[in-house]
């Protein structure tokens, strides 16, 4: 990667990267406990002292790994995002420009390793929290700006061109599908397996006429 090395969603896993799993696990664990307490309170309702204390961290190491309150609850990037990302910028890992952006957004999803309940308590806060949800829709907008100018740099293509938009536009929505899908009640799919059905389904319907 070149200039995209400059990008917040880069730079943010860089950062995790470096991490030992130690540091890692406790990221998670003051995420989870953010989300947890906007479901039950409400974002306005609680304090760091209180994010700090159902973490089980003090307030000092909280603030080693978010700003505040909004930060902790949108999360950071996956430990293993940084040389998937990297692998991708490099034409890899088949040199299909779909089916690579699929491969990389499969093992993102795998990479968050979130269990159905914590997806479940995210929806939860989302829903109950608007400035919340408008926060989460400002941070995927800048991850999307961001993920266009990598496709764009992989492909050497403009990042308004058809072909790297529509490329990020299926991702998105595939990413979208297979979440709600996954924390239904009945559901008893692995999230993988979902995502596979769904990415099947939309190469069909791109195919079906050629």
């Amino acid at each position: 990667m070149t200039a995209s090395t400059d990008l917040r969603f880069v730079a943010d896993a860089a950062r995790v990267a470096g991490w030992n799993d130690k540091r890692r696990e406790t990221a998670k664990r003051i995420t989870r406990a953010a989300r947890r307490l906007c479901a039950t309170r409400g974002f306005d309702e609680f304090t760091l002292d209180d994010l700090a204390a159902d973490a089980e961290v003090s307030r000092r190491t909280l603030f080693n790994y978010f700003d505040g309150k909004m930060e902790a609850v949108l999360g950071l990037p996956p430990a293993g995002v940084l040389p998937l990302l990297k692998e991708f910028c490099a034409g890899g890992p088949t040199g299909d420009l779909y089916d690579d952006a699929c491969i990389v957004g499969r093992q993102l999803l795998e990479e968050k390793g979130m269990a159905r309940d914590d997806l479940a308590t995210l929806h939860l806060a989302l829903e109950r929290n608007p400035k919340l949800l408008a926060a989460t829709a400002t941070t995927f907008r800048g991850v999307g700006e961001d993920l266009l100018v990598l496709i764009a740099e992989r492909e050497q293509e403009p990042s308004d061109s058809p072909r790297v938009v529509i490329t990020l536009t299926a991702i998105a929505a595939l990413f979208e599908a297979t979440v709600r899908t996954f924390i239904a009640p009945d559901n008893r799919r692995p999230m993988g397996d979902i995502f596979d059905s769904y990415q099947g389904a939309l190469r069909d319907l791109a195919t079906r006429n050629h």
